[in-house]
């Protein structure tokens, strides 16, 4: 029985040992991965070259509608420090209504949402008189969605964690509208 249990005991540590490695390997690979976050994110704080506002103006309203509180948050943060009023909403219903009552001059929306997908939001964006002017830049892997029909957003985004690329489709659909941040 002693023989029995020092085998277990054995066959226990090299187990232990074994879990451990794993985990100090998953603590790099999460320390890696958050490195290159905090860098993407460092690079998305940075304001983006635009023409100077007039004294007069207010910082362009924009409203980012995303199912993930993460991308959300993180897309705020990212739009608030490039210098814009940012307002959110979680799904395309939320935003339809945040549109209607806050007018923004541009919505970035995520491209299949809960409750209401973007093409439906899209339509019903451009399709009501004080909406019909609002920028849409949507977040789709596809990138295609929304150019198929007489309503359509005004700029595809592929990838909603590149804060750079969202920021930039922003900046320029305010740009052909003459909104600058």
């Amino acid at each position: 029985q002693k023989e029995g249990a020092r085998a277990e005991a054995r066959t226990l540590a090299s187990r232990l040992a074994a879990l451990q490695k794993q985990l100090e390997d998953e603590r790099e690979k999460f320390r890696q991965a958050f490195e290159r976050w905090q860098q993407r994110t460092t690079l998305a704080d940075q304001p983006l070259p635009a023409t100077a506002p007039d004294a007069n103006s207010r910082p362009p309203l924009v409203l980012v509608v995303h199912s993930d509180p993460g991308i959300r948050a993180m897309s705020k943060h990212s739009l608030q420090n490039a210098g814009y009023t940012v307002i959110t909403a979680s799904d395309g219903l939320e935003g339809l209504r945040s549109a209607a009552q806050h007018k923004p001059d541009a919505v970035i929306a995520q491209a299949v949402m809960p409750k209401m997908n973007a093409r439906e939001l899209v339509q019903l964006l451009k399709s009501r008189r004080e909406t019909a002017d609002v920028k849409i830049v949507l977040m789709s892997p596809g990138g295609d969605i929304g150019r198929s029909s007489d309503f359509h957003a005004d700029e595809i985004v592929r990838d909603a964690a590149d804060f750079n690329d969202v920021r930039a489709a922003l900046a320029s659909v305010l740009a052909r509208r003459g909104v600058s941040s």
